[in-house]
């Protein structure tokens, strides 16, 4: 269903990057069965070249006991990241969010909030990673 939403999206809306998300979560330990459905929704838009990237988003409680009216918890939550590439290839990235998560030990939902750098680089070994001059040539090639 999730892909099917995210086909839709793709096709009728331009501009942001939309993306859904299906996820049920089982209590486990219990009897009896307990626990939720819920539909994720996040919505990106990229500025400033894509050196900038903008998601907020949440979740929406479709089913189950987590999902109790009044639960502070419930409807789309208000999630926000934000993420700053600070070199042009993306290598070196800031991140700030504010989300909601489901956390599997606590069977429920908890809020995170922080700062984040971030060191994304691809290699094939070990040796690779920290290799200065190769990097360099790699660089050279994307921007030719």
């Amino acid at each position: 269903m999730s892909q099917q939403l995210n086909k839709f999206a793709e096709q009728y809306i331009e501009g942001f990057d939309i993306s859904f998300d299906l996820n049920s979560y089982a209590e486990t330990g219990s009897d009896e069965y307990s626990g939720s459905t819920e539909l994720g929704v996040d919505v990106s838009k990229q500025f400033f070249n894509d050196r900038l990237s903008v998601q907020i988003g949440g979740n929406v409680g479709l089913e189950g006991e987590d999902n109790e009216p009044g639960d502070d918890m419930n409807g789309i939550t208000g999630d926000l990241v934000i993420e700053y590439n600070i070199t042009k290839n993306g290598v070196y990235k800031l991140q700030g969010f504010d989300k909601s998560e489901y956390e599997d030990i606590l069977d429920g939902r908890i809020r995170k909030t922080g700062i984040a750098f971030i060191f994304n680089k691809e290699f094939r070994s070990f040796k690779n990673l920290f290799n200065k001059k190769e990097e360099e040539e790699q660089e050279a090639r994307v921007y030719e």
